[in-house]
């Protein structure tokens, strides 16, 4: 069984490379003392006192705020002297040049963190000294990094990959480029020049005459419908897990989210998709968890709306017996309730991928280790998004699972009224509906009832 979690065992390199790494955090060092815009500042003063001064040029004493820089600067030294001895399997570095400067450019390397953005390291570039090279701290999950030159934004994202290149062009930072190394960081590339022109063909809409306000609106929907169903085939669908999924999810157009997690059940299922196949790769992790926040607020708003549309009464189900579900196991197998009438049946109607399903499990797996000789079988209808992670988690259950590959959109949860996840229903024999979930206090005293 392949193991998601990452090893930090240290490894011995060989002496010249330890020498190698020594020189590249000397040079980052380097490149820290004479470019940061404090030190400038500080040389430009001195130029300036010493102009003044003439030839009796005064040489007073370092200020204590220069002392405590000197003491800052040394600090970075001895960080980088450490990141030097480190494991080579433990960082990551992206380098690589940027054209067509015209002048003294500060490009910024920082990481784009759910708590705000963290500047790892800058540099001074100048037509005739364009290469850079920066390295940081590999990220246990796949996290967002960018180059930035003033508002000019170039996006990457970094998961077991341990060297990226990036060749760009000052003033087409945004998609002007080509990276090598990454093919997450190339697809983002790619998304961005997708973005680009979804931009172009709105503005386009906005500006062609003879179209009333309903018909621009129209016609804006249905190209934002269109880029989305292009990011979930080329994004999304291929990878839930991927940091270039996540990207696509939470893009924004127009001051508003693309994938509406709250008021679209298939944007949900997809924000469910990816929360679930990021739980099984990377648990706890923070955007793990900020996937599951979104993903769950979504469910829980629009299973409140399932209630509209087909709706049939418990009443009118008990006088006519069940409403009969045929649906497919985990070995494409038709599975019907109604072939279980000569059981008491639990008909549970779950996602996997809710935290509290655990527990729930339990539950069942006692009531049905106890219970199961004496006619007690469970049907249990899953509704998460991805069907290889529904598979994985019931392909070891004792009692009948089947699969609703139509989620939340399935009219089957109108008929039978199921406003949350999970609900269940109990079933006596004969195929008679005995009571809904939220009716039961104790099911163990029902099922004794109905056994």
């Amino acid at each position: 069984m392949l193991s998601h979690k990452k090893s930090c065992k240290v490894s011995n390199f060989p002496r010249d490379e330890h020498k190698k790494r020594v020189k590249i955090a000397r040079l980052h060092l380097n490149n820290y003392i004479f470019r940061t815009p404090w030190a400038e500042k500080s040389v430009n003063l001195r130029l300036n006192s010493e102009k003044r001064a003439g030839a009796d040029r005064i040489r007073r004493p370092p200020s204590n705020i220069f002392l405590q820089r000197m003491k800052k600067t040394t600090a970075i030294l001895a960080a980088l002297l450490l990141a030097a001895c480190t494991p080579k399997g433990e960082t990551f570095t992206v380098d690589g040049r940027i054209d067509g400067l015209t002048g003294d450019t500060t490009l910024v390397f920082e990481a784009v963190e759910l708590t705000g953005d963290r500047l790892i390291d800058s540099i001074r570039l100048t037509p005739a000294r364009n290469e850079f090279a920066f390295e940081a701290a590999r990220p246990a999950c796949p996290e967002f990094y960018r180059l930035r030159v003033g508002d000019q934004l170039l996006n990457l994202c970094i998961d077991s990959t341990e060297h990226v290149t990036v060749n760009a062009t000052i003033g087409q930072l945004a998609t002007g480029y080509t990276v090598e190394g990454s093919e997450k960081c190339e697809q983002l590339r790619q998304m961005g020049v997708l973005q680009q022109e979804l931009r172009r063909d709105i503005n386009a809409i906005a500006s062609r005459d003879g179209m009333s306000p309903a018909q621009r609106m129209a016609a804006v929907n249905a190209r934002i419908d269109e880029y989305k169903r292009v990011l979930v085939e080329r994004f999304i669908a291929p990878d839930p897990a991927s940091a270039v999924a996540y990207s696509a999810l939470f893009q924004t157009f127009g001051g508003r989210m693309v994938f509406d997690p709250i008021g679209n059940r298939t944007d949900v299922r997809w924000m469910a998709a990816a929360a679930t196949s990021w739980d099984l790769l990377y648990p706890g992790a923070p955007r793990t968890e900020n996937l599951h926040n979104v993903a769950l607020q979504g469910l829980a708003a629009t299973s409140k709306r399932m209630q509209d549309g087909i709706e049939i009464s418990s009443d009118k189900v008990r006088e006519s017996g069940i409403i009969d579900i045929s649906l497919p196991d985990v070995n494409g197998e038709e599975r019907r309730l109604s072939d279980l009438e000569d059981k008491v049946v639990i008909l549970d109607f779950t996602a996997y991928g809710l935290k509290e399903n655990g527990a729930r499990q339990l539950l069942l797996r006692d009531l049905y280790s106890k219970y199961a000789d004496r006619g007690l079988e469970i049907y249990q209808v899953g509704l998460d998004p991805d069907r290889h992670f529904w598979a994985t988690r019931v392909e070891q259950l004792p009692w009948v699972c089947v699969y609703l590959d139509e989620g939340l959109d399935a009219d089957l949860l109108k008929i039978y009224n199921v406003q949350s996840l999970p609900s269940f229903f109990l079933i006596g024999r004969g195929s008679n509906l005995h009571a809904r979930g939220d009716m039961v206090g104790d099911v163990e005293a029902e099922l004794k009832k109905l056994l």
